[in-house]
């Protein structure tokens, strides 16, 4: 029979248990680092994520004894099976939209998750019950200084290392104090991948994100539209919109780009191309919502005090889904779970590859075959083009190759700007796939149907020979000059041939993504309280009028005319 005094008061022995019952903690991340990171030829990345684990882990130990420090371990240890079970289902650490899935998540959706993942929790069970009969046996002691000012010299160092790697990726970003910022923010956000860190930020961010939506909620509570169809003459209708991402005009043939990225959609009939559209914001947050909302660049606050297209919608009698292949987290999107009859939130992050738009076509077809709805609204919010490019499209899409890796940073930057456009044109040819996939469904259900995608924004590949992606505060124009297509069937021409000359009509003027919320109700032919004052907004009427100028909301929130 062992002694504990004894246990406690041996300092090799403190040592051994101290070093078992951090391997016990650092077992999550050695789950992750095996199944989330990929080394294929980048030994230096999988190091890093090595060295940042373990200051993760031990940072508490400058403000914490050791004793109570394995405590605190204690508690992370008992949510670990949230980020392995996240893990080995998505290939990813813990994300917001996993947070935001647990804090709605029911009891039979978690015992579903747990027992999928027994054999993995059998095992962290046990570690968990040898790691509270080893807390029993150390003792309270500090961490000598020696040891806290070491540990607190190497975070120090690992961050200056990241942070000058982050600005030298960006060394073509001007001016300086952007480069500065945004290499800040790619540092702290490699800590949002790492167990238990990630846990806690993205618990924070859910948390914060639900009080936000429920806020919202209340404020337009009482709002209503007061919308009714005014038609009477068809039983089924089907309207899809589909939300690109990241995707700009520039690299669609359909529009002229020598590459041939769009071959399906060339060849559907009565599909219209808006030659002449801009997004109303250089990100997706501030996009979105001056997509399913009246709220534009001067009125943005207006996405607060009203209600959605799918409310609008909703009013109107119609079956409404929002199908979300990212799980966007801002609330008036989280709201929508409340209010469409259907909604879909993917599980993964805009890093993965463990979805693609395609894979969310079962769901459309479904809620297109449920013969209980006979006129249905379908939002769907795609990953289209979003960086990382490489990871928007199965292998059998890699049509313009050499690529930029899945992973990692190896070959990105100006030198390899042939790489990052032939991934993102592989990204529009598989978006091609994808809506053209989604316009034939709505087609063979023989109704009257109406389809209109837009991307929320567009990409700059390195256009100004500086910089990639869209967060600059003066854009270059491929940055938000969009794609904007409108589609109809065979039977909606019949019952609407004024609003189909209108198309054509209005194709070539220029337009805001603004003008969304006004056309999908005009293509339904769905009025509501003013509808009357505001038809000149939609691109399906012919009293459509053209904006005097086109305004954005940039990346600093500045509202800033572009022509």
């Amino acid at each position: 029979m062992f002694n504990r005094q004894e246990i406690k008061n041996n300092q090799k022995t403190q040592y051994f248990l101290y070093f078992i019952m951090f391997l016990i903690l650092f077992v999550t991340n050695i789950f992750t680092f095996f199944y989330a990171t990929d080394l294929s030829g980048n030994l230096v990345m999988g190091f890093s994520y090595i060295i940042l684990s373990l200051i993760v882990w031990l940072l508490p130990l400058l403000f914490l004894d050791i004793k109570n420090y394995f405590r605190l371990g204690l508690i992370f240890l008992l949510f670990s099976p949230i980020e392995i079970g996240f893990v080995k289902l998505t290939g990813l650490p813990i994300n917001i939209g996993l947070m935001n899935a647990v804090l709605n998540t029911n009891f039979q959706e978690a015992t579903e998750q747990l027992l999928s993942n027994l054999p993995a929790l059998v095992f962290l069970f046990l570690l968990i019950i040898i790691y509270a009969f080893l807390l029993t046996l150390i003792s309270k002691k500090k961490l000598p200084i020696k040891w806290k000012v070491g540990l607190l010299v190497v975070f120090l160092l690992i961050n200056t290392v990241l942070f000058w790697k982050m600005c030298d990726l960006l060394q073509n970003v001007n001016p300086i104090n952007q480069r500065l910022l945004i290499a800040y923010e790619n540092t702290t956000k490699k800590y949002n991948k790492i167990y238990p860190a990630n846990l806690v930020i993205n618990l924070i961010f859910a948390i914060k994100a639900e009080r936000d939506t429920k806020n919202f909620e209340k404020q337009i509570k009482s709002f209503h539209f007061n919308a009714t169809q005014n038609s009477d003459k068809t039983k089924d209708e089907i309207y899809v919109l589909v939300i690109g991402e990241t995707a700009r005009r520039a690299n669609f043939h359909l529009y002229g780009y020598p590459r041939e990225t769009t071959p399906k959609l060339e060849n559907i009939k009565d599909l219209v191309s808006f030659t002449n559209v801009n997004s109303a914001a250089t990100l997706t947050d501030l996009s979105i919502p001056q997509i399913i909302t009246r709220a534009d660049p001067d009125n943005f606050e207006r996405q607060f005090k009203e209600k959605t297209i799918i409310d609008l919608f909703h009013e109107a009698g119609f079956y409404t889904a929002w199908i979300g292949v990212q799980n966007l987290s801002i609330p008036i999107v989280q709201r929508l779970k409340s209010v469409a009859d259907y909604t879909f939130f993917a599980k993964s992050d805009v890093s993965s590859s463990s979805i693609y738009d395609g894979d969310v076509l079962k769901n459309v077809q479904n809620i297109i075959d449920d013969k209980t709805h006979h006129k249905k609204f379908i939002i769907i919010h795609s990953l289209g083009s979003h960086f990382r490019y490489s990871n928007r499209y199965p292998l059998k899409f890699e049509k313009f190759k050499p690529n930029i890796s899945r992973s990692g940073y190896s070959n990105i930057g100006l030198e390899f700007r042939n790489q990052l456009v032939n991934s993102y044109d592989n990204s529009i040819f598989y978006t091609d796939y994808f809506l053209s996939s989604v316009i034939k469904k709505i087609n063979d259900a023989n109704s009257v149907g109406g389809f209109i995608y837009l991307s929320d924004h567009g990409e700059n590949l390195y256009d100004d020979g500086k910089t990639f992606s869209h967060g600059s505060e003066k854009p270059v124009h491929f940055v938000y000059q969009i794609p904007y297509l409108v589609w109809y069937s065979k039977k909606y021409k019949e019952l609407y041939p004024n609003k189909v000359d209108a198309i054509y009509k209005n194709k070539d003027k220029k337009a805001s993504s603004t003008v969304t919320f006004y056309s999908l109700a005009d293509m339904a032919n769905i009025i509501y309280k003013g509808s009357a004052k505001e038809k000149f907004k939609s691109i399906l009427n012919e009293d459509y009028v053209e904006p005097v100028t086109r305004k954005l909301i940039n990346s600093k929130k500045e509202v800033i005319i572009i022509d």
